[in-house]
């Protein structure tokens, strides 16, 4: 299954790229992709399936990945230019994806524990309201529903100090473990499992000869990053942070033991 999912993404981003899209970079080589496919797994392993939203879903990838392990997949965008065009939602539409525009840059069009699962790939750094975005996330989860939250920019990251000075270009809001973790429990979430994620950027990968080596070697380059983002002292300069939370019920409990734990990424090829 996966070299299937990972060269399907692939043509899918080739041919956006054909119709003028210049925003699936992260669909370019094998590298990045198994990293996603890595994070279907773990939902998958963690959650188990069931109601999920993919908030804002962007090009529709992690939605493809989740409704081919199962999971009821709704994915949720926003009205701008790249994300209505014919080039972004490719894949969305020969998928037959379910898609919603947003109408509110907060409020979400769905009643009251609506999902079991909600997850945020590079979203929650970008949106104008963090706090009452996260909020709005509770009211739609049941109690005891999975948050993921990917690729949440570290306020440590190397690569963003490094993007930033010689770029100009990083994420506006980069997050500390704990502000991270208070924002989630301040909206009723309990913090399940965290770790450091990505110290071998994806976006390398404009360097030829780092594409070459990330779609060739993509298995051992993932390894790699295995390795470096659980090294002592080196991970506090990590990319990004992965957390699973969940939304506790009245009483502040979840179904199953609350507290902070280290988890390793679930894989399955």
């Amino acid at each position: 299954m996966a070299e299937d999912e990972i060269e399907v993404l692939r043509e899918y981003a080739a041919r956006s790229a054909a119709m003028g899209n210049q925003h699936v970079s992260n669909l370019s080589n094998r590298y990045a992709i198994h990293d996603y496919r890595l994070m279907a797994d773990e939902l998958r392993a963690v959650a188990g399936g069931g109601r999920l939203l993919d908030w804002g879903c962007g090009y529709g990838h992690m939605s493809y990945l989740l409704r081919r392990r199962g999971f009821q997949v709704t994915g949720l965008t926003v009205p701008d230019e790249n994300n209505l065009s014919d080039s972004w939602n490719l894949l969305i539409r020969e998928q037959g994806q379910e898609v919603i525009v947003a109408g509110d840059d907060i409020a979400l069009p769905f009643e009251d524990g609506s999902f079991d699962i909600v997850l945020s790939c590079g979203v929650l750094e970008h949106v104008d309201d963090e706090a009452g975005s996260v909020k709005e996330i509770a009211r739609i989860l049941r109690p005891g529903g999975y948050f993921f939250v990917y690729q949440l920019p570290n306020w440590l990251s190397v690569v963003e100090w490094l993007s930033e000075r010689l770029l100009g270009v990083a994420h506006e809001r980069r997050y500390r473990f704990r502000d991270a973790a208070r924002l989630l429990a301040e909206a009723g979430f309990s913090v399940r499992s965290r770790r450091h994620g990505s110290m071998i950027p994806k976006n390398l990968d404009r360097l030829p000869v780092l594409r070459r080596l990330f779609d060739r070697y993509y298995r051992q380059v993932a390894a790699l990053d295995g390795l470096l983002v659980r090294a002592p002292l080196l991970n506090l300069f990590s990319g990004t942070w992965e957390i699973v939370a969940q939304r506790t019920d009245a009483r502040g409990l979840v179904a199953e033991e609350s507290g902070v734990r280290e988890q390793e990424l679930v894989g399955v090829d």
